[in-house]
């Protein structure tokens, strides 16, 4: 997606989900922080929604140049989430539908 096309509403499946103008991951990452410091109280919410920007232009530099999954394949491969025995075996390939 171009610089320009990045406000556009998302009309084909294979679009990226968005929250406003912001890719929906990168707009979780900077709410929590905002929320968690919108209950604490007025200056933890000020500091909730600095410190959510600073770690919503990390991720954003971090994921810049990788595929749309890349936090869900590195959160499966360090924490093992879903436990790799409860997968079916690989060689059995019988899709339904």
């Amino acid at each position: 997606m171009t610089e320009n096309e990045s406000h556009t509403i998302p009309t084909r499946l294979d679009d990226r989900a968005k929250f406003l103008f912001f890719d929906y991951d990168v707009a979780i990452i900077a709410l929590i922080p905002c929320g968690i410091g919108t209950m604490l109280g007025q200056l933890a919410a000020l500091f909730g929604l600095f410190f959510g920007c600073i770690l919503a232009m990390g991720y954003k530099s971090f994921k810049t140049g990788k595929h749309n999954g890349v936090m869900t394949h590195l959160i499966f491969w360090k924490t093992g989430t879903p436990n790799t025995s409860a997968m079916p075996p690989s060689y059995k390939r019988n899709f339904l539908g």
